[in-house]
């Protein structure tokens, strides 16, 4: 449904509920289909006072399986707008009203607790709500049951950042939800997939999603995944093209669709907003899109998520206090204990970095496994700074001292920029390779730095990136 034609719904709803008493089953029904109507048209908070007075009329007329149909609805507004602890908290009361019997909506209602809960920061319970999913949904013989358990399993593995299984888990997911019916959710959990894609580096695969998933958001109203296949595109021609002016374009216009429904997702568009003035040169302009995207970031496995990126520039600004009190900040707030999340993987990638700017050589070098695991786990580049993994590897591994993984790392992280194609990264592995060489300064270093240097200048130039050209000219001074 259009934009307009939610919006004209809105209004037909607002003139029925005028006339239907408070404690009727119509006036409940009436304020689902507002709240519905206020969510297509960005107006979050509406739809959610809506929703939640409708749960309650349910819920006094011992309407359980009406209730647990819009506590599915509720849950989905909370995710996006970050409230995930909130949303757990729906689908769970929801469910102490439904019978213990192995249903469709139980499942839903149970993933949805999964969802939540992991990108909440609990992985244990996302876990044993998946673990109580996949038993409730053996015993059902239901494509859309089997679809929204996989697709609970692609949330909960990007809340970890493991892109791979996110992937995989999300394209299984979509087939079997699209052959049910359920196009919404399929949707989702398609646009999920892409983004695993694109980070894992199968950008073919990626491509081969964005036709048919801008078809379905346009079929059955979906904001959000017209939003971020839009996004995804983005982000691929950027890697291929490196045409920073175009990618600057795209990611404006995100942010300011960002800004007109107040979604979580504002923060990254803030980070991508920053990212593009940074590389473009426009660090002052960086400086103020990435310090809003940390303030915005949302909480829970997130926590590092959009701070990564601002860590990394404050590192290359020279602010190493900002660095420092950065880290002990984000250190302070994570939540996911022992549990690698989301956030960390970004902190992990842009940590290394920053902290080998700054001559942290040991902060750096204990990243190391981190982002190793990552690297095992099918995670080929980042989220904000798009780095790719190897890159920071390679980093981490020769502040540790570690020169022949180092010399693989980076080697890996060549091949990878060629071969995907990433442009931007092309020129940045080159460079970082021969600060590292320059660091260590054997007498065989100088000439291979040297070579790596002259061949960044002329990306970077090619691709309109003044403060990294300046870096780059700096460096060969060194040689």
């Amino acid at each position: 449904m259009a934009r307009a034609a939610f919006a004209d719904a809105h209004r037909h709803f607002d003139r029925a509920l005028a006339y239907c008493p408070v404690a009727d089953r119509t006036r409940a029904e009436l304020l689902t289909e507002r709240g519905r109507a206020a969510s297509g048209v960005g107006t979050l908070q509406e739809a959610l006072a809506d929703l939640h007075e409708a749960l309650d009329g349910f819920e006094r007329l011992y309407e359980a399986e009406a209730a647990a149909v819009l506590a599915l609805d509720i849950s989905w507004l909370l995710d996006q707008l970050g409230r995930w602890h909130e949303g757990t908290a729906v689908a769970q009361r929801a469910l102490g009203a439904l019978a213990d019997a192995p249903t469709r909506i139980r499942v839903q209602l149970l993933t949805r607790v999964a969802r939540s809960a992991a990108f909440d920061g609990d992985f244990a319970a996302s876990d044993l709500a998946l673990g109580q999913a996949s038993a409730c949904g053996a015993e059902l013989d239901d494509p859309a049951a089997a679809g929204h358990i996989l697709e609970a399993r692609s949330y909960a593995a990007f809340a970890r950042f493991d892109c791979a299984e996110a992937a995989d888990t999300g394209l299984a997911a979509a087939r079997l939800l699209r052959v049910a019916g359920e196009e919404w959710e399929a949707s989702l959990a398609g646009v999920l997939a892409q983004i695993g894609l694109v980070h894992t580096g199968r950008f073919a695969d990626a491509d081969g999603l964005t036709e048919d998933l801008v078809r379905s958001a346009r079929r059955v109203g979906h904001h959000l995944v017209a939003q971020l296949v839009t996004r995804n595109s983005a982000t691929l021609a950027l890697l291929r093209a490196g045409d920073l002016a175009a990618y600057a374009v795209s990611v404006e216009r995100y942010l300011e669709d960002c800004r007109g429904r107040g979604v979580r997702w504002l923060s990254d568009a803030e980070t991508m907003v920053g990212m593009a003035a940074f590389w473009r040169g426009e660090w002052e302009t960086a400086a103020t899109h990435l310090e809003e995207g940390a303030r915005l970031e949302p909480g829970g496995t997130n926590v590092g998520r959009n701070q990564a990126a601002l860590l990394r520039f404050d590192a290359y600004a020279g602010r190493d206090d900002a660095v420092r009190g950065r880290w002990a900040n984000y250190r302070a707030a994570r939540v996911s204990g022992a549990w690698s999340s989301l956030g960390d993987r970004q902190m992990a990638v842009a940590g290394a970095e920053a902290w080998a700017l700054v001559g942290e050589d040991a902060e750096a070098a204990a990243l190391y496994s981190q982002i190793t695991d990552a690297i095992a786990h099918g995670t080929l580049i980042s989220m904000g700074d798009l780095r790719l993994l190897a890159t920071a590897a390679g980093i981490s591994a020769a502040s540790a001292g570690n020169w022949q993984l180092a010399e693989t790392h980076f080697a890996d992280a060549l091949a990878q920029a060629d071969a995907l194609p990433h442009r931007l990264e092309q020129s940045e592995a080159r460079r970082i390779w021969a600060e590292a060489l320059l660091h260590r300064r054997h007498p065989a270093d100088i000439g291979r730095a040297r070579d790596l240097l002259t061949a960044a200048l002329g990306g970077y130039r090619h691709l309109g990136m003044p403060r990294h050209v300046a870096l780059t000219e700096a460096d060969l001074a060194r040689c």
